[in-house]
């Protein structure tokens, strides 16, 4: 069970709210109601299937479109995009999320990046 955080870029169409519909007895007519705002980057903190099954469930509730997805990690040395800088941030990120993970009862992390 090796946890990993995977960050998940969307098309974008800036339309970046949930809508609802709802009845105004007063005026007799429906209106839309903004009610959320949705992320177009998020980052999700989990094991592979937890992040699979999250991923899912954010793309049905929000209706985006999934265009992009990286793994987030530490780059080894030989690597082409190796920054000792980049490396010692994210190791510092990783951490923060591992605990945050076991503090949440083994929960998936839905990080916004955006």
């Amino acid at each position: 069970m090796g946890l990993i955080a995977k960050d998940f870029h969307f098309y974008s169409d800036n339309d970046h709210y949930i809508r609802t519909k709802k009845w105004d007895n007063l005026l007799q007519r429906y209106y839309a109601d903004c009610t959320e705002i949705i992320a177009t980057s998020i980052r999700i903190f989990g094991t592979q299937e937890q992040i699979e099954e999250t991923k899912n469930k954010y793309i049905e509730y929000t209706g985006l479109a999934l265009d992009e997805v990286y793994t987030f990690e530490i780059e080894p040395k030989n690597s082409y995009f190796y920054n000792k800088e980049a490396n010692d941030i994210a190791a510092m990120k990783l951490e923060i999320y591992e605990k945050m993970y076991n503090d949440n009862n083994k929960n998936p992390l839905i990080i916004n990046l955006k």
